[in-house]
């Protein structure tokens, strides 16, 4: 446990429908720090986030706020401490100054003082002009940064980001993130980001736990982490759908944007990233979907192919679909039942920008 911890998690668990979204969880985190939860989609990262914040109680474990544990009685005091901003910005229908106003209100803090912290904090987060703007006519980085004021307003001891600049063109990732690397320096609070990008975590935090079906199987600096992950999925013979290819994106631009990558054999794929040129792309299995049709999803990788093989591996059902490349999805026994599909049946393959894995 990490001396001093102004909030650490010990064995906890998260159960829904029997499931475990969270698995015997261990972390803790210092103030002045800032912690990336690196991992793919439906790891438990939101999961993780919202028992830190106070908004979901574990099945089982123990939270620790300033070395004290947390109780039902005591919960909202870590409520009062530690706020989270969601992937989407959820603002109420009125003007941005009362949106960011909103929480200090509730809290019954002076008029005079209200009036004085939405105005630095919206001059912190380049938005004091917006003052008065209807917040849900805002672009979605301004949004963004909106919904960052409304928790800085609160003066948190624990921010906690889930996916901060998802969604967001170029100039409005890298507005959050000059944001969030500026409150890095200026305040002394715990900041939390979840992240499936590797490259964000090293511009954002100093230390990573890497998390994949709600286990958390890494801690350690950032850097030191990237590097090791890194080098897993360039080596390792058994990590599957890496591939050469090439990022057709605007290399005059800055910050993450929507791109397609054209892969060695001519595959085009979607991507959100920041580079450009030569790449290497992996798909992690566990974020595709298999379906005999076309599936209605926002996601924006559709391909068709038939399957190659289908293997099954201790929990786990692998199956490899020829899509012009190789691209291997992990799925559950009763999934495959329910598919209904074998060796040399035509299938869709489908998952989202966000789960290229560019590098």
């Amino acid at each position: 446990m990490v001396a001093l911890a102004v909030i650490s998690l010990e064995e906890i668990t998260v159960r829904f429908d029997g499931v475990n979204a969270v698995d015997r969880a261990n972390l803790a985190l210092e103030r002045g720090e800032s912690l990336a939860l690196v991992g793919p989609n439906g790891a438990g990262k939101t999961t993780l986030l919202k028992v830190m914040a106070g908004l979901l109680v574990p099945t089982s474990g123990l939270i620790r706020y300033k070395d004290k544990p947390v109780t039902t009685e005591s919960i909202d005091d870590l409520r009062r401490h530690a706020t989270m901003v969601f992937q989407k910005p959820v603002l109420f229908g009125t003007t941005v100054f009362k949106n960011v106003a909103y929480g200090l209100r509730v809290r019954g803090v002076p008029e005079p003082d209200v009036q004085e912290r939405v105005i630095e904090v919206l001059k912190s987060v380049q938005m004091d002009t917006f003052a008065e703007r209807q917040a849900r006519t805002l672009s979605g980085g301004e949004q963004k940064r909106v919904t960052l004021a409304m928790a800085l307003a609160l003066e948190p001891e624990i921010l906690l980001l889930d996916e901060p600049t998802a969604y967001l063109d170029s100039t409005g990732s890298r507005l959050i993130e000059d944001l969030i690397n500026r409150l890095r320096r200026e305040r002394n609070i715990a900041i939390v980001i979840a992240t499936h990008d590797l490259f964000q975590v090293a511009r954002l935090t100093n230390r990573a736990a890497f998390i994949e079906r709600g286990r958390i199987s890494k801690v350690g600096p950032s850097i030191t982490l990237i590097r090791d992950e890194l080098e897993s999925i360039v080596f390792s013979d058994s990590t599957c759908n890496i591939f050469n290819g090439t990022s057709e994106r605007d290399s005059t631009t800055h910050g993450l944007q929507h791109t397609t990558i054209v892969l060695g054999d001519g595959i085009r794929i979607e991507a959100l990233t920041d580079r450009s040129g030569n790449v290497v792309v992996r798909i992690p299995p566990e974020d595709i979907v298999i379906s005999p049709e076309p599936v209605l999803s926002s996601a924006r990788n559709t391909l068709h192919g038939i399957i190659k093989k289908i293997d099954r591996e201790d929990s786990v059902v692998r199956v490899t679909v020829d899509v012009g490349v190789d691209l291997t999805a992990t799925i559950t026994e009763s999934s495959l039942e329910r598919l209904h599909v074998k060796r040399g049946d035509k299938v869709c393959v489908t998952f989202k920008a966000s789960s290229v894995r560019v590098y």
